[in-house]
Order: C-alpha cells, then structure tokens, then sequence
C-alpha cells in the first residue's frame, strides 16, 4: 500500500498506510507451511498464497492477482477481490469509510 501509484489510487497518506500495518501487526499470526499444493500452473509462486490460507485455516483470499480469482473458492476457500471483500465486511460489521477514489 505505500507504492507511490497505490497511495495516489486510493488517496491514502503515509498515516494511513502505518495505521493499516500496525492493524495488521496486531492481528496477523504466523503460518507454518505444510501442504505443498501446485495448482495455479501459469505462476506457482501463487501457490503459497493457497498454501498458506490453507493451513492457516483462512476464511477468504483477497487479491487481485487474476490466477488466484480465477479459481473463485480453493478447498472451501472463497478468492475476493478486494471490492467484493469490502462487500462482504460491509454486510457483516456495517458501513466502512472508504476513500472516494474506491466508491
């Protein structure tokens, strides 16, 4: 999120982009790798991602890596971009605030 092109995308200021990190900091929780599944061919560095929602027992992937929403859900594992993601946080917990460049 603090690439130039992404903080200009979104309207986002450095505050906000530390304000995300520790959030997530906060929350996160490490992953031992276990499984080994080779699924999206056109780039395995993909896989890691299905990996380690897998044996981190994730609800969602979010991406906008096209190879992994291609797949649409991955062992039970529904794949979002991060529009459809914000949807669903919004029907969970209500509206959030989101910046005009992402309305």
């Amino acid at each position: 999120m603090s690439r130039n092109e992404l903080l200009a995308r979104f309207d986002y200021s450095p505050a906000n982009v530390e304000e995300w990190a520790n959030l997530i900091r906060k929350s996160a929780r490490t992953v031992r790798l276990k499984s080994k599944f080779k699924i999206v061919r056109q780039d395995p560095a993909d896989d890691v991602v299905l990996n380690t929602t897998y044996d981190g027992k994730c609800e969602f992937i979010v991406s906008g890596d096209h190879h992994l929403l291609d797949l649409k859900t991955f062992k039970g594992i529904s794949v979002f971009t991060p529009r459809q993601m914000l949807n669903v946080l919004s029907k969970r917990f209500g509206r959030f605030v989101l910046s005009e460049a992402t309305r």
